[in-house]
């Protein structure tokens, strides 16, 4: 029964990749908005060894809980080189896909933007509109990395990227950049750095990004290695939009 909380849950599908292969480690992430699933392979070798990719995932029936799910497309970094790890962390909004990879160069990382060629349309292809990089980036930042693939996160026009070794508040303390679009609602517009995210407490090994989330003005960024509750105790901050 939809949106019945005590209601029963039945597996519909079992995903996998159709070039799948040994140690391509599908489904290190995994990220779902409404009819659309992505799915991280970070050992993928289609542009070198551990390079990775991305699976985009439909349903064949828009809102329909019973439907098939079909394999789309296949995203990869144009400039996609060995150990690039580029699916390590994924994301996705509406027609918005967010993929982290953090192998290039050093462990410095980036992200990567794709959208979808026509708004709302489950069978359109996705195009890849920009590469995100930290406007300090530096090498074993691990910008984009990301416990469980949350290295990145999405909500509408709004873009958060972790860099859980970023040594601003010493080394491995950790930091996380905002970037949003240029025009709202445009699949088609830039992205740009907004800010850039410290513990106000941050200190070294922290690891703060290593997890990111949003939800509309709300942005949760985690520090496993925090030691506010005792050695390695962890925890999460909290920032919201000056709006």
């Amino acid at each position: 029964v939809a949106g019945s909380l005590t209601a029963n849950w039945t597996q519909r599908q079992f995903l996998t990749a159709s070039d799948g292969a040994v140690s391509d480690q599908f489904g290190i992430s995994v990220a779902i908005d409404s009819d659309t699933v992505a799915v991280g392979a970070r050992y993928d070798d289609d542009k070198g060894i551990n390079s990775g990719s991305v699976y985009i995932f439909t349903r064949d029936v828009a809102g329909s809980l019973t439907a098939s799910w079909t394999k789309r497309q296949f995203l990869l970094a144009t400039d996609g080189a060995a150990n690039d790890c580029f699916g390590q962390s994924v994301a996705v909004s509406g027609d918005t896909v967010v993929v982290g990879s953090f192998g290039w160069p050093s462990y410095t990382g980036q992200a990567y933007i794709f959208t979808r060629a026509v708004a709302g349309n489950l069978t359109s292809s996705w195009t890849l509109r920009q590469k995100l990089l930290a406007s300090d980036g530096a090498a074993n930042d691990f910008f984009g990395y990301g416990y469980g693939g949350y290295g990145v996160a999405i909500d509408g026009d709004t873009v958060v990227v972790g860099a859980m070794k970023d040594d601003d508040r010493g080394t491995d303390s950790g930091s996380a950049y905002i970037f949003t679009r240029d025009v709202a609602g445009s699949l088609t517009a830039n992205w740009t750095q907004r800010q850039f995210l410290t513990a106000s407490d941050g200190a070294v090994s922290d690891q703060f990004g290593i997890s990111v989330a949003i939800d509309s003005d709300t942005v949760a960024v985690g520090a496993r290695y925090d030691d506010d509750k005792g050695i390695n105790s962890g925890s999460v901050y909290i920032f919201t939009r000056d709006v």
